[in-house]
């Protein structure tokens, strides 16, 4: 019986010109954005690699002659990697920072050394989660907007009523018929995608990136779902299919592009950051209030030198513990700034699109998430140089030593091979669901209530 049921669902949608359509320009979404993408990684990964092998060559160098250009002195700089599933969704990656510069006292930037005209940011964007999350949530909507009026106004559900067909068993068929419907363009679009990724060759997916894939699946399965029920719950609140259909693009409008588009700039409106240049005093002043604080402890003659950061010969404990301090205050605002972003975020969990957005991008470990991952890997390699200069460092910490500056120089020698080296991790699988669990749960919790709602109507439903 769920099966004939399904059938003619199915057959009834197939009729509609607008569905073939609408399929045809998703699947050639999907394997556009493929296309796209590998050019787009090609480049990125050359230009990653020649930045990176450039460091390499300057920290060599250096450390040869002068180790000190690397680890307090000068800034070697570090890159953000590219990341090979920003085709599943991109979250702004291109236009966020992707580089630091760093040694043992300090974390600078972050700096931009990105590929592309900026300009062009806001029309480049073009990856699976906008072809799932805008154009397949606008044709599920569209497809049950009408599913239970329509066939009302028709006659055709209570003909079918008039049968032994529990109401129960038709409006999951109804349901069915339109995630299958919905689900059929999806994969071969999904397929012909990663065929034309895979075949490139530039792109190289790991057992964990073809996890996050099937993790990606399942949470947009989830939401799609969420404008499936919706729109099935308006056709039968609502008795004119014209009126539905309204009601139901006018929903859509609202919770996929009003409020995740309005959720940032209320964010900023509502968490506002202090000015920069204060924070940036305040650095200054808790530096030098540091630095006051270790010449009282442990008092010298020489106290008064410092070289700007650090020298052989000054204090390495006073220069450890300044920056210490200015970082505690810099990175306080760094943690701001993400905070702002994460208020943004849960603003737009106010509707699906928010929290199929924000789910996604945690999955795949990209846009946002993947900036906060470089991030704490670039303080935590700053913290290795830290702990690797004060091991090689066999001299007294606390109290300078200027008269045997030059020996003290000449006897701290370093290799290439022993210098801590950065290396990024992209996030795991386990680290992508963590991030995405609550999301997914809301998103599926949604579905519960809204399905829910729609039986309790349709249960009682006048077909007349």
């Amino acid at each position: 019986m769920i099966s004939d049921l399904l059938k003619k669902e199915i057959l009834e949608h197939l009729l509609s010109l607008r569905l073939v359509l609408a399929f045809a320009l998703v699947v050639v979404l999907l394997v556009a954005s493929g296309i796209l993408f590998v050019e787009d990684y090609e480049a990125q990964v050359n230009d990653y690699t020649q930045q990176v092998s450039e460091n390499s060559e300057f920290v060599s160098k250096n450390l040869s002659t002068n180790p000190f250009e690397v680890l307090s002195w000068g800034r070697q700089r570090i890159y953000r990697r590219p990341h090979p599933l920003v085709f599943l969704a991109e979250g702004r990656e291109k236009d966020l920072p992707n580089s630091f510069r760093v040694n043992a006292f300090r974390l600078e930037g972050p700096d931009y050394s990105l590929r592309g005209n900026p300009l062009l940011g806001e029309f480049e964007v073009l990856d699976w989660s906008f072809t799932i999350g805008i154009v397949l949530s606008f044709v599920a909507i569209l497809l049950a907007s009408d599913g239970v009026n329509g066939e009302k106004q028709r006659g055709t559900l209570r003909l079918m009523l008039s049968n032994p067909v529990p109401r129960a068993r038709l409006l999951i068929a109804k349901y069915f018929s339109t995630m299958i419907l919905l689900t059929i363009p999806l994969l071969i679009g999904a397929i012909l995608g990663l065929l034309v990724i895979t075949a490139s060759g530039q792109v190289q997916l790991s057992g964990q990136d073809w996890a996050k894939i099937g993790s990606m699946a399942i949470v947009s399965l989830l939401y799609l779902s969420v404008f499936v029920v919706l729109g099935l719950l308006l056709s039968t609140v609502l008795k004119d299919p014209q009126a539905s259909l309204v009601v139901a693009l006018l929903l859509w409008v609202v919770l996929v592009i009003v409020i995740p588009s309005g959720a940032a700039l209320t964010a900023k409106l509502l968490d506002r950051l202090p000015d920069q240049n204060v924070v940036l005093e305040d650095a200054n002043r808790a530096f030098g209030e540091a630095v006051e604080n270790h010449n009282r402890r442990y008092p010298h003659k020489d106290n008064f030198v410092m070289s700007g950061q650090w020298s052989p010969g000054e204090p390495l404990e006073r220069a450890v513990r300044a920056a210490e301090a200015q970082d505690r205050v810099l990175f306080s605002y760094d943690d701001q700034k993400l905070g702002q972003v994460r208020f943004g975020q849960d603003l737009s969990r106010f509707s699906p699109a928010g929290l199929y957005q924000s789910a996604v991008l945690g999955i795949t470990g990209s846009g946002i998430f993947h900036y906060e991952s470089f991030l704490r890997q670039s303080r935590r390699y700053r913290e290795d140089l830290k702990r690797f200069l004060e091991g090689s460092y066999a001299f007294g910490k606390n109290y300078p030593n200027m008269e045997g500056r030059d020996q003290i120089s000449s006897g701290i020698k370093m290799s290439y091979d022993s210098v801590p080296k950065f290396q990024e991790q992209l996030l795991s699988v386990q680290e992508g669901w963590a991030n995405a669990i609550w999301d997914t749960g809301l998103l599926a919790l949604l579905n519960v209530i809204l399905f829910a709602g729609c039986w309790a109507l349709f249960v009682r439903y006048d077909a007349r």
